[in-house]
């Protein structure tokens, strides 16, 4: 399976310059193409175009940094091998509360959705299975989250297919 253009991403770099591209679009998107105007909205001063932010005079004064907030999150407990998830943000736990379970299926994606995944408790062990069904791991082996602090960033392109990339001190397992 490879991504729109033919290239296989190798790190979380790859998605996060993906969203920027996409937040550019985006941007066009809400603004009915229109061009921009100055702070005080009076005078049209150009297209649509990208700032140094050298100073806090650009933007009209009032600069946030780019924020990601997710939504609290919500758990799901592995059954059958799946879950179907509802946001962005969810625990996921073992079937039984099992020590160890295998997650092959995941639905409820949505197309072009980053996704932060967690362990419910770090007394049990999630393993994502790398291309087993629809997920597929950034390294090629399963990803398993065996810990509280551990957790992976996963990414849909398509609302089909779920993209997984762990953190360095996670255990990747070869496949």
């Amino acid at each position: 399976m490879r991504f729109p253009g033919g290239e296989v991403p190798s790190t979380v770099g790859w998605i996060l310059e993906r969203l920027k591209k996409i937040e550019l679009q985006w941007e066009r998107v809400f603004s009915g193409g229109q061009f921009r105007s100055d702070s005080g909205g009076t005078n049209t001063v150009g297209p649509i175009q990208a700032h140094t932010h050298a100073d806090n005079t650009q933007g009209g004064g009032a600069l946030q940094p780019a924020d990601l907030r997710l939504a609290p999150a919500a758990e799901l407990t592995i059954a059958s091998g799946a879950v179907t998830l509802s946001q962005s943000h969810h625990t996921i736990d073992t079937e039984g509360d099992a020590a160890l379970d295998f997650l092959e299926t995941v639905a409820g994606l949505v197309a072009n959705q980053l996704y932060f995944l967690r362990p419910a408790s770090p007394a049990r062990t999630v393993v994502f299975s790398h291309a087993v069904d629809n997920i597929l791991c950034i390294g090629n082996a399963d990803i398993a989250l065996q810990d509280a602090q551990d957790f992976v960033w996963a990414w849909s392109p398509d609302g089909a297919v779920l993209y997984i990339q762990g953190v360095e001190s996670q255990t990747f397992l070869g496949t």
